[in-house]
């Protein structure tokens, strides 16, 4: 009965989490000192993985590798952003 309980309850704040963590990235402004993963990076271009790191990978996009996964600097996003948006209006 106590590990029902308590896995329950460790389902449902680990839903929380994940929802708050989605709303954040969907609903929220960029946060320039912050560090992203590639997923969230991706999540916020509307484009996979893959392509986040295929960016890296071609220098369109400046991150760091932390470990074995690379981390992307807020202020790189929005300047990869603000680029993309000029050569698009040229």
């Amino acid at each position: 009965m106590v590990w029902t309980v308590l896995t329950r309850a460790g389902s449902l704040l680990s839903l929380v989490a994940s929802a708050y963590h989605f709303y954040e990235l969907k609903f929220k402004d960029i946060k320039p000192t912050r560090l992203y993963s590639t997923s969230d990076v991706a999540k916020f271009l509307g484009v996979s993985r893959k392509d986040v790191l295929r960016l890296i990978v071609n220098d369109e996009l400046a991150a760091h590798m932390v470990g074995e996964n690379y981390q992307i600097l807020g202020q790189n996003l929005i300047q990869y952003m603000s680029d993309k948006f000029t050569k698009k209006g040229k």
